[in-house]
């Protein structure tokens, strides 16, 4: 795109506020609908930002809002670069801006104002203008001066976006089934979740002290090695070797007290057997009540450094370990929900599954009494949880594990993505080998290709 001149007037933004406009109006719908799509390109002094506006809104006039991901932005320009109308060096600086813009924090609110009052000046300095030519005999001036101060009202208060059309939403209904799913290792329960949670989602397994959260994780955790899926697992309660040998009996199916104790010659044999297919796996240890979820999230973003792309799934054991920083104006139970919603939300940034865990408090109130006991017959339920039921509403999948004498009871209490308040079981489980199920769902299915 050869540099002209440009027929607006510059809106005087500083660089770095240039960039979180053309961020935040190649990333929210909403964002562009509200100012975006009022920006003219031209009043931009970055040739990368003005760039971004442009794809922005040639994307806006074909599907009748703005862009919600900036690989729609990036896929648009290259698409201008095939008919010439921008070099492969504008496209690359396009891309690098909105890498170290995607880097930054942008306050989504705050931007939209300040949009919004410098476009309102515009169009008022506009308005008094056409008022003005008006009087010398143009007519037309006044039209466009009452244009342009119904415009002046609507900026930043009315989103513009023509909305979804009915073939786009057809596509959005037929992705959902076609959706990448995580098998969490046992038959029955993925054929009641439709195979799995979604890619990038966040799942929660509620369960009482020994009631199976930590062997849950193990098994979807081998489950996704064997389908060839990169794990990392973040311990925060049991040591690395311990995890290790759970891990390796899981896959194995010889017991964890005879790995731990040194009895190798087995387990090594089938581990060996089967590393071609297996998936790579990291696990840290990180201190309980400590570790924060940016710490985690830290060492994802070293694990993407090494290997060039994010992890297939991130393993947490267990969520209520992390630490949780109330702010002044709320409570714990708030503080806690927050941690839990920033998983979910690492996890759709990055197109990751989460999966975690939560304790059960298993005490109930008895009925027509105010006198609580615990409960160890009835199912667990999504709202026992303990500590704060926040953690669960922000959750994609809630599954709670009772542990009964003929095995292990599995309840979908929540599911955004199919059926909730379903039940599964009593299965048998296979806690000596690390697994809930003897044998796991992806044992004898062929490894994902990378």
């Amino acid at each position: 795109m050869a540099e002209k001149k440009r027929s607006a007037q510059p809106y005087d933004f500083t660089p770095a506020f240039e960039r979180s406009v053309a961020y935040l109006s190649c990333s929210s719908q909403r964002f562009f609908g509200l100012v975006g799509h009022a920006l003219e390109p031209d009043g931009m002094t970055q040739g990368a930002v003005r760039l971004a506006l442009l794809a922005a809104q040639a994307i806006a006039r074909e599907v009748g809002h703005g862009p919600s991901n900036l690989g729609l932005v990036l896929q648009q320009v290259r698409s201008m670069q095939g008919r010439g109308q921008v070099t492969p060096d504008e496209v690359a600086a396009l891309a690098a801006m909105l890498r170290d813009a995607a880097e930054d924090e942008h306050d989504e609110a705050e931007v939209a104002a300040l949009v919004r009052a410098t476009i309102q000046k515009r169009l008022h300095h506009e308005a008094v203008v056409g008022l003005m030519d008006s009087y010398n005999s143009a007519p037309g001036d006044a039209k466009r001066s009452r244009e342009c101060l119904d415009r002046m009202e609507g900026i930043g208060r009315v989103d513009i976006s023509l909305g979804t059309p009915m073939a786009e939403a057809r596509r959005s209904i037929d992705s959902i089934h076609d959706l990448e799913r995580l098998s969490l290792g046992i038959q029955e329960l993925d054929m009641q979740l439709g195979g799995g949670p979604p890619r990038g989602t966040e799942s929660v397994v509620i369960s009482s002290t020994g009631g199976g959260k930590s062997m849950m994780m193990n098994t979807v955790c081998a489950n996704a090695l064997l389908l060839g899926r990169s794990v990392l697992y973040a311990t925060l309660e049991l040591p690395v070797p311990w995890v290790m040998a759970r891990l390796k009996a899981a896959l194995t199916g010889v017991p964890i007290n005879s790995i731990l104790n040194g009895h190798l010659e087995e387990a090594s044999l089938k581990l060996d057997a089967l590393l071609p297919r297996l998936g790579r796996f990291w696990c840290q240890e990180f201190p309980a009540g400590v570790a924060t979820p940016e710490d985690l999230f830290s060492w994802v973003e070293l694990y993407r450094a090494r290997e060039g792309i994010y992890p297939d799934l991130l393993v947490i054991d267990y969520g209520d370990k992390i630490r949780a920083d109330a702010r002044k104006e709320e409570n714990g139970s708030a503080a806690f929900g927050r941690v839990f919603e920033k998983f979910r939300l690492f996890a759709h940034e990055h197109s990751l599954w989460v999966l975690t865990a939560c304790q059960s408090r298993n005490i109930r109130q008895t009925p027509g009494t105010k006198k609580k006991k615990a409960d160890r017959t009835s199912l667990i339920e999504k709202e026992d949880v303990a500590d704060s039921v926040a953690k669960i509403r922000v959750a994609d999948l809630v599954v709670t594990l009772t542990s009964k004498e003929d095995g292990v009871i599995y309840k979908v209490g929540k599911y955004r993505y199919g059926q909730g308040d379903s039940i599964v079981g009593p299965l048998p489980h296979d806690w000596e080998c690390g697994r809930m199920v003897p044998v796991l769902q992806a044992a004898n299915l062929e490894p994902v290709p990378f």
